[in-house]
């Protein structure tokens, strides 16, 4: 009887709970709905896109580290004037210019709430298309880092074909205590391996035990193998140079203005890219000019006759080309050609395509339209 009641009671519970349960989604969704309503009512914001230049830069540097012999190379290689300093040197080996668009503060729009067109919008508010499917959207990032390296972070390897301590017995105790090699010894021995090298691969047997491989397969990688132990012992006594190459970005937006001879970073010979603040370094510039003949053209369309053409709220962008120059001051490293899209004009799209089962989609890149037809029914 009480398994009864207690199923009696969980019954009555979950059925005082549905209908509270059942009023809370109607409150929601009539809020949601109340919401949306409230946002139309408002009117719908979205931007025309303006164009940003990423300039990419690559930089190839020759790096020299003396070897840690320098001193002795003469002494046991008959080398002389073995470099003691070490020395980088930078040079610009490629510059690029690619365009990406962000939404144009000085082209928010917002469309009349009386307006019977849908919008489609990318996620930073661009518009995309008007009663139409929009394009995929996402959010990227621009830039790079700008973290300095060390230039002289390679090192040379212990190759000592030797030990690098000596073991000396105490001839009136006989104890035996092992004593440190200076750097001559070192040399001398490093260089001794280097002629035992050579003597091998000019065919020359050291002793009867050494046999230079007799197969084509095996002697062929003696031969690479012992070359490269000869440079890497050599290295020792005249240094080594190491190849690096970095990459840069640098982000500028132009106005609607042209742009001439903006400072887009600093180069030094013997410090690479620099900030632009760094004095220390010449000046590269960034040059863009608008085509002044199409932009010409453009100005003199008029924007329309109508004023309710204007009032809707629904703009579209006429880009105009740009000639684009990196330089160093002297020479010009970098030329190229592309639209602007804020080098152009804004127009407003035509009234009588708004509300007549026309879909129009827009280039989000630059704002111009893309495709207008008409919706079969």
């Amino acid at each position: 009887m009480q398994k009864y009641s207690i199923l009696l009671t969980l019954f009555l519970l979950v059925y005082i709970a549905l209908p509270s349960s059942a009023q809370r989604d109607d409150r929601k969704k009539s809020s949601d709905q109340e919401n949306v309503q409230s946002i139309i009512s408002e009117g719908i914001v979205y931007a025309l896109p303006r164009n940003g230049l990423q300039v990419k830069v690559k930089v190839k540097s020759e790096m020299f580290i003396p070897g840690p012999y320098f001193q002795y190379a003469q002494k046991y290689l008959g080398i002389n004037d073995a470099r003691s300093a070490k020395s980088v040197k930078y040079s610009i080996a490629d510059v690029d210019v690619t365009i990406y668009s962000e939404p144009d503060p000085n082209a928010f729009y917002k469309v009349q709430r009386e307006l019977p067109v849908s919008l489609a919008l990318l996620s930073n508010g661009i518009i995309s298309a008007i009663n139409g499917q929009g394009e995929p959207s996402e959010i990227k990032v621009y830039g790079s880092s700008f973290i300095p390296r060390d230039p002289f972070s390679g090192s040379f390897t212990d190759l000592s074909s030797n030990s690098f301590y000596d073991l000396i017995v105490d001839n009136e105790t006989g104890k035996e205590k092992t004593v440190q090699k200076n750097m001559d010894e070192k040399a001398r021995e490093a260089a001794d391996y280097i002629f035992k090298l050579r003597q091998k691969r000019s065919y020359q047997i050291i002793s009867p035990s050494d046999v230079v491989p007799e197969d084509g397969v095996g002697y062929a990688a003696f031969i690479i193998e012992a070359k490269r132990l000869d440079e890497e012992y050599t290295s020792l006594f005249i240094g080594k140079t190491i190849y690096d190459e970095q990459q840069y970005q640098f982000l500028f937006v132009p106005d609607e203005s042209n742009v001439k001879n903006e400072v887009l970073f600093r180069f030094s010979d013997d410090k690479g890219v620099l900030p632009k603040t760094d004095l220390s370094g010449k000046p590269v510039y960034l040059t863009v000019a608008k085509d002044q003949q199409a932009y010409n053209s453009i100005s003199k369309l008029k924007i329309s006759n109508n004023p309710n053409a204007v009032q809707h709220g629904l703009y579209y962008r006429i880009p105009a080309m740009a000639d684009i120059a990196v330089s160093d001051g002297l020479n010009t490293i970098y030329a190229g050609k592309t639209t602007i899209a804020q080098f152009g004009g804004i127009a407003p799209i035509p009234a009588n395509l708004l509300g007549n089962g026309y879909q129009i989609h827009f280039n989000t890149n630059s704002g111009s339209l893309k495709s207008v037809y008409k919706i079969e029914k």
